[in-house]
């Protein structure tokens, strides 16, 4: 049916905010539930020039509209491994600058069309480890002290984890491989420290006109960590 407004108004009357508050949100509930193919024919006022669809990437799995982005990726039913090394950045890399590295594919980049608050919901389950390799000093820290850490980012990569509430760690596993029969990890990740399912959310503010990363990084002490599963998820509204 026809969008009906609850309350008119007469010359002359004193307008309530009230009655004024209820037109408006009548009008977004017909929007949002009730429009019919009726009220959308060319002899209304609404035309198909005035119905602006959002873009969907079925890659990234992001749609942008009018209000904002939604979307989001996670590695699915399966598990999908991602990897984390220290050989890329961390301690074992010849650097003291402490660079971070995106995760593989869970990185977005935003074209913001107007200020906007961007809310980042991220997931992760990590085996870390085992690293066994023996401790280099000023380079590679005791075996046992060894961790990878995840840590969301919206912007730069320059201060992801700067913050110790921000990044969250998966301890190496310590006890490393068995050299005979039964081959493999000498402990379960469990026992042995080198497993951990992390979660958070990080929220920003960013200004119009600009192109914004999002996503997640590491920063690794351990020679290889596998991500299992992980998922982000955006949430972004126009201000």
């Amino acid at each position: 049916m026809a969008y009906t407004k609850p309350n008119t108004f007469a010359d002359g009357t004193t307008l309530l905010a009230a009655e004024v508050q209820g037109n408006v949100d009548a009008l977004r509930v017909y929007l949002h539930n009730n429009v019919v193919q009726a009220d959308l024919l060319a002899s209304k006022w609404v035309d198909t020039r005035h119905v602006q669809p959002p873009s969907f990437d079925a890659l990234t799995g992001l749609q942008h509209g009018v209000t904002g982005y939604q979307g989001g990726q996670w590695s699915g039913a399966l598990v999908n491994l991602q990897f984390v090394t220290s050989y890329l950045n961390g301690a074992g890399r010849n650097s003291s600058l402490g660079e971070w590295s995106r995760l593989p594919n869970t990185s977005f980049e935003l074209d913001l069309r107007r200020n906007a608050t961007v809310l980042l919901h991220w997931s992760v389950e990590m085996e870390g480890g085992p690293d066994d390799i023996a401790q280099v000093s000023g380079r590679t820290p005791a075996i046992a002290d060894r961790y990878a850490f995840v840590a969301p980012y919206i912007g730069t990569l320059d201060a992801a984890g700067r913050n110790p509430l921000d990044a969250q760690e998966v301890k190496n596993n310590a006890d490393g491989f068995r050299s005979a029969a039964p081959y493999g990890p000498d402990r379960p990740y469990t026992v042995a420290n080198g497993y951990g399912r992390r979660t958070g959310v990080l929220a920003a503010e960013r200004n119009a006109g600009t192109k914004t990363p999002v996503g997640l990084c590491f920063w690794s002490q351990v020679d290889r960590s596998a991500v299992l599963n992980w998922s982000v998820s955006l949430e972004v509204w126009y201000l």
